[in-house]
C-alpha cells in the first residue's frame, strides 16, 4: 500500500497512516455549546485523557476558567496542571462520542496539532 499501514478497531473504520512520520495526525470536530471547530490531533493510545488546546476550547464556548474540576497529570515534559471539563462531542474516524472528558493544554510549537486524543475517546 504505498507504505502506509493500515490499523482497525472494533467499533472504527479503517484508518490509514504514514509509519514513517513521527506522530499520527488526524482530522477531529469538537463540538461545544456556542459552535464546532475542526483540529488536527494526534492519536496518542498512550494518553489516558483526550487533550486539547485552550484557545479551542474558549472559541466552542467552554470557559476554562469555570472549570469544576482541576488535576495534576504527567506529560512528556513534565507535571501539569490542568482543568478537565467535557465537550458535547468528539468525532473522528467516522466515531462520534458523546459528553467526552477533557483536559486543557497547549501543544509544543513543533507540533502541527492542537491536540492530543486520548485514549478515554476509544473506550
Amino acid at each position: 500500500m504505498n507504505g502506509q499501514r493500515m490499523f482497525s478497531l472494533v467499533f472504527m473504520a479503517r484508518y490509514s497512516f504514514n509509519p514513517n512520520t513521527s506522530v499520527i495526525l488526524i482530522k477531529v470536530t469538537i463540538l461545544g455549546p456556542m459552535r464546532s471547530h475542526v483540529a488536527k490531533m494526534v492519536l496518542d493510545t498512550g494518553a489516558s485523557c483526550t487533550l486539547i488546546d485552550p484557545e479551542i476550547l474558549i472559541d466552542i464556548g467552554l470557559d476554562v476558567a469555570q472549570a469544576q474540576e482541576r488535576r495534576t497529570i504527567t506529560t512528556a515534559s513534565g507535571i501539569e496542571y490542568v482543568s478537565f471539563l467535557k465537550v458535547l462531542l468528539l468525532e473522528t474516524m467516522g466515531v462520534a462520542r458523546k459528553d467526552v472528558e477533557i483536559c486543557d493544554h497547549s501543544m509544543p510549537t513543533n507540533l502541527p496539532a492542537r491536540g492530543l486524543l486520548g485514549i478515554n475517546f476509544l473506550r
